[in-house]
């Protein structure tokens, strides 16, 4: 260029190749870098359609279990819960005196 004209010099086309390559390599680690997020955020959104399709399929699941439930009961012994120990006792107890209160009706009715 100190001759007035434009041409470079083979300095100077090395480094301008050196430069482009630099700012080559950084746009394209630039891309690489937008890709890898643009591929996270897809993922993350497939993701989040698969478990919304999961929620969505077990909520219908749940929903038909429960119709067909209301359709056709089924009633069994299974289903109740135990008895507790307090209600065991009364109920001996009113059977106790129940069979007590006959053998007393017998007793005084009967053999007089």
């Amino acid at each position: 260029m100190s001759d007035g004209n434009s041409s470079l010099t083979d300095e100077e086309r090395e480094e301008l190749e050196r430069l482009r390559a630099q700012k080559a390599a950084a746009e394209q680690q630039q891309r690489d870098e937008q890709d890898r997020r643009e591929l996270e955020r897809l993922r993350k959104q497939q993701r989040l359609a698969q478990e919304d399709a999961a929620y969505y399929a077990e909520r219908q699941r749940r929903k038909e279990e429960r119709r067909r439930e209301r359709e056709h009961p089924d009633y069994s012994l299974d289903d109740l819960e135990p008895m507790p120990r307090v209600q065991k006792i009364v109920i001996g107890v009113l059977a106790v005196a129940f069979v007590v209160l006959i053998a007393y009706l017998i007793w005084f009715n009967v053999l007089r």
